[in-house]
């Protein structure tokens, strides 16, 4: 306790020295004086800990905002990515439309050539063969003949030379 004695009194001015068995009455340091520097130092602690918990919590949210940037950065990326995809399709449908105001002729001819793959071939004196995509005729055709996986030359229908006009305005969509 001499040591604080000392350094408040030569803070006040004292410049005797003031050892255990000199203290006077004057020179006594009253519970009043003790208690408001004590009530100094604490509320300094509390500031600079109020001080280094703003630190550390402002350092924690530019982190905190650091990796939200990250997360958004990734998630721009992925939609720039689809906004290009998109873009690329878009480009490719403009460019089949042209070509079909440009070319009708030739896309018509196309769907011409789907519809009619089929083929009408000779198979033996009393009948003939029909091969190629006839699916949608099929209803139809077993009026007239017989589909068979097993004939020579591969997989068709047959059908009697007598029901080859029937079976070609089948084929044609005119029956």
């Amino acid at each position: 306790m001499s040591l604080i004695y000392r350094n408040l009194a030569s803070r006040v001015g004292e410049e005797e020295k003031i050892t255990n068995n000199q203290l006077t009455h004057s020179n006594i340091i009253s519970d009043k004086d003790i208690y408001s520097e004590f009530i100094i130092i604490y509320c300094l602690f509390l500031i600079y800990s109020i001080v280094f918990f703003l630190v550390v919590f402002l350092i924690w949210q530019l982190i905190k905002k650091d990796m939200l940037i990250k997360k958004q950065d990734k998630r721009i990326r992925d939609l720039t990515e689809l906004l290009v995809d998109l873009e690329n399709e878009v480009k490719n449908e403009v460019e089949l439309v042209k070509k079909k105001i440009k070319n009708p002729k030739k896309e018509e001819e196309k769907e011409e050539k789907k519809e009619i793959d089929y083929e009408i071939l000779y198979y033996s004196d009393k009948s003939f063969v029909v091969r190629g995509n006839t699916k949608k005729h099929k209803d139809k055709l077993k009026e007239f003949g017989n589909y068979n996986p097993n004939l020579i030359g591969g997989p068709g229908w047959i059908f009697s030379n007598r029901h080859k006009n029937n079976v070609e305005k089948i084929l044609n969509n005119d029956f």
